[in-house]
């Protein structure tokens, strides 16, 4: 075998981005449509029953915030997800795609465990800054009826989302 050649089976890929001055992820987001969706946000205690936030048709988005977010990145995932277009009710007609922010649905964000050098308190902030974002383009919007609700940021999340939701990895 030559020795470039063995050169080039030794070289293993890497992850680096081939191009220079690409920015670190800051955080990751999964939008999902939904026809309703909700999250326990506390247990019951002493017979109390437990208490959920839920919203009926919208969007659940779940995120994850990385080292390098700030207060921008929260601003700029409000604005993407607030105006991500999807077609507006599952057994609906109308095919014409839409956001939230132009008919009464709703956005149940979720936070997953971020990456902030392990410093869950600036998870925190970031998640509710997020949150506030949402609010704040809903209140100014159009629409009526449409509601920004949220999980409890470091707590185990437990959600129920309808119709289904199908991971598959491969």
């Amino acid at each position: 075998m030559s020795c470039q050649r063995e050169k080039r089976l030794k070289k293993r890929p890497t992850n680096e981005a081939p191009v220079a001055g690409v920015r670190p992820l800051e955080a990751r987001v999964v939008v999902q449509q939904c026809s309703r969706a909700k999250v326990k946000t506390r247990d019951g205690v002493d017979g109390a029953e437990p208490q959920y936030a839920e919203i009926g048709e919208g969007l659940v988005v779940f995120v994850c915030f990385f080292d390098g977010a700030t207060e921008d990145t929260a601003h700029r995932i409000a604005n993407a997800v607030m105006n991500t277009q999807f077609f507006h009710g599952c057994l609906s007609r109308s095919r014409r795609p839409t956001s939230v922010l132009e008919l009464p649905g709703g956005v149940l964000l979720l936070p997953l465990q971020s990456q902030v050098s392990g410093q869950a308190r600036r998870g925190s902030q970031l998640f509710s800054s997020l949150a506030s974002h949402c609010r704040e383009m809903l209140s100014k919007s159009r629409a009526t009826g449409g509601a920004v609700e949220q999980g409890v940021y470091g707590q185990r999340q437990q959600v129920k989302i309808e119709p289904m939701s199908h991971v598959l990895e491969f």
